[in-house]
């Protein structure tokens, strides 16, 4: 389990260590009443996943974990706890034109720069300070099967979906490192234009790091169609950026299971 949050360290000492990074994705407790400054607070919709309280024993893998919101409280379920993220923001399944015109604009030092800012150093300065047993893995989702030394009971991937050109064989390759019977958590945003209707709207903007926003319906049959059973939407939520450009998404979350006899 997890040590008290900032156990020993003073609000100064945390506040520090926070603000040596300098973009955080999620708001994650700290101790001492400090809060990372996140662009995304996940807290008030924890229940709207339906994590299990209780984790003890069990092995789960977060996928695109970022600063780590849910793997750490995961862990603090009993779960023995593996977080996956891109190594770098070159890692990103990006249009490989546009990949190269960004990094030769953004450059090798500044790059270092982005990918400890926004990718490694908030997930390490927090793990640190909560003292939680939390394994990381660097890798795409297609290399995970490859990576992951165990499989796992659970899988969490909350907000990567839309950010794959291949959602379908991204969501066969997170099937591949589930037990048999073993749960999907599946959150995206989703397009609410017709819900009912089994759609994906592409993202045409090569700068925004997105390919697809699915509907729900469509969610459930990329589940289907990637081998898992029992697809089924457990919330709706609206979720708005807290800091940067203002953005509001409706994400759906789904538990799905891969088959026992596969």
């Amino acid at each position: 389990m997890p040590s008290p949050a900032g156990k020993g360290l003073t609000r100064e000492e945390i506040e520090r260590r926070v603000g040596s990074v300098e973009s955080w994705y999620h708001c994650i407790e700290l101790g001492e009443g400090v809060v990372t400054p996140g662009t995304f607070d996940m807290r008030p919709f924890v229940g709207d996943y339906g994590i299990p309280e209780d984790l003890a024993g069990l092995d789960v893998l977060d996928v695109g974990a970022s600063n780590g919101f849910f793997s750490f409280l995961l862990a603090a379920r009993g779960a023995r706890v593996l977080a996956s993220e891109l190594p770098g923001f070159a890692a990103h399944d990006l249009p490989g034109w546009w990949r190269a015109k960004r990094l030769a604009e953004i450059g090798p030092e500044a790059l270092e720069r982005i990918d400890h800012h926004e990718v490694r150093g908030g997930f390490e300065v927090a793990r640190e300070i909560l003292g939680a047993p939390v394994e990381r893995i660097f890798a795409r989702m297609e290399d995970l099967s490859r990576l992951v030394e165990r499989p796992f009971d659970l899988v969490l991937c909350s907000n990567v979906l839309p950010h794959v050109r291949d959602p379908l064989g991204a969501l066969e390759a997170v099937r591949e490192v589930l037990r048999p019977g073993g749960l999907l958590i599946l959150a995206s945003p989703t397009d609410r234009t017709e819900p009912q209707s089994s759609y994906a709207r592409f993202v045409p903007d090569p700068a925004v790091l997105a390919w697809w926003v699915p509907s729900a319906t469509a969610l459930l049959g990329m589940c289907r169609k990637a081998g898992f059973e029992g697809a089924e939407v457990r919330s709706e939520f609206e979720l708005a950026s807290r800091t940067g450009p203002p953005r509001r998404d409706w994400i759906a979350v789904v538990h799905a299971r891969r088959p026992r006899d596969s």
